[in-house]
Parts: structure tokens; sequence; C-alpha cells
């Protein structure tokens, strides 16, 4: 016979910053019950005092299914964990699951740190910035190069950033746009292609990847080619992002579509990668700090 652990000794971590809505908590509760084995590979993660460091979810979860008690290989002791890697085990096992309190994170963790796990928050410069489809066009200097864009996200007018991205809509009309814009001062194609930069976490959130939307629809309108997934992020630090190439690029000129430009670090990663092609960096909004 396993030895067993009563759930009730089991004590639910207070300061847990992950919040679940009632239809995954259903899809984790029929995870659970489908295959409970799931425990083995995802044990609930507990300190010397039995308060829950990784599983808070998981043990509701199965408490709601009528379990009382677990085998004990279904917990994890952490006692080998320092008090940091304790901190970053909370982030890390639930990063691509559930939602988050955002107040809990932004008063109990490091912003920059979360960002190094993988955890990509709402950014504040994108919620208080705007963008409405009416197209003006530039040309900006931002280090080393040169970079066009067609809107710009600033003032009241239009859906904050942030919302901005999360409606497909508005990659498809944006994209428009876009290829009227390219078409007006790039008329030989043949050896021109786009390329984005690589998904990031709010890909999985919103169920797409705004900038490859774009690029796709932007290629069913003037006919670029565009290679999807050209680039693989190394590691999920948004703040010094690491890129590899993972496709190959034949065409002599690069146009490195990406939906918004704040700091340029993704897109100047990309370029790094692409030493002997012309590179044209197109961000389609520019975000006004």
């Amino acid at each position: 016979m396993l030895p067993m652990i009563k759930l009730s000794d089991i004590k639910p971590n207070k300061a847990n910053p992950r919040i679940i809505k009632d239809e995954r908590f259903k899809e984790l509760k029929q995870s659970l019950q489908d295959f409970p084995k799931m425990m083995e590979l995802r044990p609930i993660v507990v300190d010397e005092q039995n308060i829950i460091q990784g599983g808070n979810q998981r043990r509701k979860a199965l408490m709601d299914l009528g379990y009382t008690e677990i085998p004990e290989a279904w917990v994890k002791k952490a006692q080998d964990f320092t008090e940091d890697e304790l901190r970053e085990f909370v982030i890390k096992d639930n990063v691509s699951f559930g939602e988050w309190d955002l107040k809990a994170l932004e008063t109990d963790y490091d912003q920059e740190a979360l960002g190094a796990w993988g955890l990509d928050l709402p950014d504040p410069k994108l919620e208080n910035k705007n963008v409405e489809f009416t197209p003006r066009p530039g040309m900006y200097k931002r280090d080393d190069f040169y970079y066009l864009s067609l809107f710009k996200a600033k003032g009241e007018m239009g859906k904050s950033l942030e919302q901005f991205k999360k409606d497909p809509a508005n990659a498809t009309e944006m994209a428009k746009y876009a290829a009227e814009f390219i078409g007006s001062f790039y008329r030989n194609t043949h050896d021109l292609v786009m390329v984005t930069t690589p998904r990031r976490i709010h890909a999985r959130a919103n169920g797409f990847h705004f900038a490859t939307l774009c690029c796709q629809e932007i290629s069913k309108i003037t006919g670029i080619p565009f290679i999807e997934d050209a680039f693989n992020s190394i590691g999920f630090n948004k703040y010094v992002p690491e890129f590899e190439q993972a496709k190959e690029i034949p065409q002599a000129t690069v146009l490195i579509v990406d939906d918004i430009i704040t700091t340029g670090r993704t897109v100047i990663a990309c370029r790094k990668l692409l030493e002997g092609k012309n590179v044209i960096i197109f961000p389609l909004i520019k975000n006004n700090n």
C-alpha cells in the first residue's frame, strides 16, 4: 500500500499570485480526473511548514473531486530550495496556466525577474497609449539604424495598445494599410521577404500572434513571401532578448515586420542575425514614449 498524506495537512499559500477562472478550473479538474498520474509529473511542492509553494489549484481541484488524501509521491518537499528559488518556482510552475493577480505580482515580485522567468505582464506603457486607424507614416532613428513606421500610439483616441493587440480584426485591417504603404516604395519584390520577431507569451494568452497575422495578410495582398517563425526565442527575458535563426532566408532583402516598437530590443536582436542581408525594419506602430 502506498504511503498517503492528508490534503487537510497541506496548507494553501495565501500569497499565491495566481488566479483561475471557472472554465479553466473545470479543465484542470477534468485533466486530473482523466489522468491522475499527472500529479507524479507535476507534484504539489510544499515547504517545511507544509505550505504550498506550487500546486494551490491542483490541491483545490483534488479536494473538489473528493480526494481527502493523496499518495506522498504527489507531494514534493522544498527544503533544498532557497527562498529566491521558491519564489521563482511559484512563477515557473504556473507560467503557462490560469491568470494572475497582477497587484500581488507587482507588490511581491521584481518585474525584471518575472520577465526572465518567462512571464510577460501587461505593460503600463502600452495600457496608457492608444492607437487609431489613421496612418501617420514616418522614418525614425533608433541606436545605429533607421526604421519605417506606419501608425503612432499617442493621445486619447482609439483603443489602448494592450486591448488593440487582442483583436485579430485589427491585424487584418492594419495589414491593408501596410500593404499599400510597402507597395508605394518597394515595387520590385522578387528578392524581398518578410519575417517577424519570435512569438512570445502573449501569443499563447491571445490565441494568435498579432505580428504574424499582420504578415500573413500583407503577404496575401502583395505577394511578398512571408517566412513564418524564422526566429526562435532562446530565453524568455524580454529585457535582454536572445534569438536564434530557425529557418533559411535565401532572399537578399529582408523586411522585419513587428507590431509595436518601444525599446527596439527585439528587432535589434533579429537584425543581428541577418548579417550580409539588406534589412528594412518596419514596425507597424511607433509607441511614443
